[in-house]
């Protein structure tokens, strides 16, 4: 990866996103040793490119192409794999809800993931609120499904699922404890999930005891197995969001 440097008229890139141990971060070509300059002017770079013929409508196969040739060099995450095959409107807007302060705070990293798994995180909210019910793992492949169908769509889509992210943090930021997705340490994608999508669902209605309906929540017999093993097969999903909606709002 490079940027551009700003203080030459042409676009010149310079190295970036690379460990900043190496001699090479943050230089152009032109600074480069002779040796370096002759190495990168002879290299070979290859290039394969993939269609997706038949089915039409469902390229899932170029993902596990692109995934399978990612072997080399420093490997890609899956996150980052969607973000180049399905880069889009809603790949961008994916990223610009990433940033978003409360979400930052909430996540408990100020700092993007530079392996894109706070993005992902992102991505499987919104695509289960709308589809768990139909739901069908792998998670990786229903997460990429969604991204192919959805790669363009109108804009009232995004901002309608913008508007509806900030507002669900604004709210689990002022309702809930500090980290509330680190029940047992580490952040807890189960978790997240089924919290996030039980105030999706409830955005105009908020109970005067969520903090209490919350504690109660993480206790639960029935919630705590959806959120330990298992946690992507379908009834276990499904099971852990009506689970969560039930406790949180009803």
């Amino acid at each position: 990866f490079g940027k551009p440097d700003k203080n030459n008229k042409r676009e010149i890139f310079r190295l970036e996103g690379i460990d900043s141990s190496s001699k090479w971060v943050n230089k152009k070509f032109e600074e480069f040793s002779d040796p370096d300059k002759r190495k990168l002017k002879n290299a070979v770079l290859r290039a394969i490119v993939v269609q997706q013929i038949n089915p039409a409508n469902d390229d899932t196969s170029m993902y596990h192409i692109f995934e399978r040739l990612n072997t080399g060099g420093t490997s890609l995450k899956p996150q980052e794999v969607r973000n180049c095959i399905y880069h889009g409107d809603f790949n961008e807007m994916l990223i610009t809800l990433n940033a978003y302060k409360n979400w930052r705070t909430i996540y408990g990293k100020q700092n993007p993931d530079s392996h894109q798994r706070d993005v992902e995180l992102i991505l499987r909210y919104i695509v289960l609120s709308q589809k768990y019910l139909s739901y069908e793992k792998p998670m990786k492949d229903f997460l990429s499904k969604f991204m192919k169908l959805n790669q363009n769509p109108k804009g009232e889509f995004l901002s309608l699922e913008s508007a509806k992210f900030k507002k669900i943090c604004d709210l689990v930021s002022t309702s809930l404890p500090n980290k509330p997705f680190n029940p047992r340490g580490a952040f807890n994608a189960a978790v997240f999930d089924a919290i996030f999508i039980a105030f999706s669902k409830n955005l105009n209605y908020m109970p005067s005891d969520i903090g209490a309906r919350y504690k109660l929540l993480l206790k639960d017999k029935i919630f705590i197995p959806c959120t330990t093993s298992n946690t992507t097969d379908e009834e276990t999903v499904r099971k852990r969001i009506q689970r969560a909606q039930s406790i949180l709002f009803k």
